[in-house]
């Protein structure tokens, strides 16, 4: 039975992630020429060369909130022994970005903010977003559905 929960799991992944436009970056329709751009995630990168390939004028700065403590998954722990960081990344607390204010363009969030678990702590980190963010900058906020193609890649992990 586990082996067909896994073989069902890595299909359903599969599909929904692999085959969609989702790495491709065709939903971003952004033109950021030599602008600032802050691409945050927690601890598994697999959009910043994506980024810094759609972007190549502008700065991309890559932050990462990984915090062992706090976020203990095994698959986290794995993907980043498996997968080397990005070039320059910076290490950040979730409730202190370490950025100016009104000092970025466009920010992405690409399934990270979920594994913020404390309420308070998540409210401040948007609030940080808000704050670092210029008047008419943006911020891509990306996160899996809970939604039945979902439940079958994460089973039971697919509900908070």
């Amino acid at each position: 039975m586990a082996f067909v929960t896994m073989c069902i799991s890595l299909l359903a992944s599969f599909y929904i992630y692999d085959l969609s436009d989702l790495y491709s970056l065709k939903w971003i329709d952004e033109t950021i020429d030599n602008k600032v751009i802050v691409n945050i995630n927690a601890g598994f990168d697999e959009t910043s060369y994506l980024i810094q390939e759609k972007f190549k004028d502008a700065e991309l700065i890559v932050l990462d909130f990984y915090d062992p403590i706090k976020h203990s998954e095994v698959s986290i722990k794995r993907a980043r022994e498996a997968y080397p960081p990005f070039p320059g990344i910076r290490r950040i607390e979730t409730t202190n970005l370490n950025l100016e204010s009104n000092f970025v363009d466009l920010m992405f969030v690409i399934f990270s903010a979920h594994e913020i678990r404390d309420q308070k702590d998540r409210i401040r980190f948007f609030e940080e977003l808000h704050h670092t963010l210029k008047p008419n900058g943006k911020i891509y906020v990306t996160e899996h559905l809970r939604d039945l193609p979902n439940f079958l890649v994460y089973t039971i992990g697919s509900f908070p």
